[in-house]
């Protein structure tokens, strides 16, 4: 079981649980946060698409992350254990789209 914090529009985090086999010994690593970096390569309609298929935010959070990464070159988009974030960070790198992992 993993848990995934998404950080909302409205400053709320919200939490996702989902089944994927952690390690205990990986699972006491610190909190680490996924940032989406501004993308001048895909489409903002890709970029939307592809956090509501990777990470699970609904659509106008999405895009509030879009418009966030595009204004300051950067969005936090969400939190977890660093094995999780790596998972969804490999995903999102699959897919063309700039992403980078900082301590929390």
């Amino acid at each position: 079981m993993g848990l995934l914090k998404i950080l909302e529009d409205n400053g709320i985090v919200s939490s996702i649980d989902f089944h994927y086999n952690i390690d205990k010994e990986e699972s006491t690593f610190g909190q680490v946060a996924l940032v989406l970096f501004n993308d001048s390569f895909n489409t903002v309609e890709f970029i939307v698409k592809s956090l509501i298929d990777i990470i699970f935010v609904k659509p106008n959070q999405a895009k509030a992350m879009v418009l966030l990464a595009q204004f300051k070159g950067d969005a936090v988009i969400a939190y977890g254990s660093r094995e999780i974030i790596n998972m969804f960070a490999s995903k999102f790198e699959q897919v063309g789209i700039s992403v980078g992992i900082v301590p929390k």
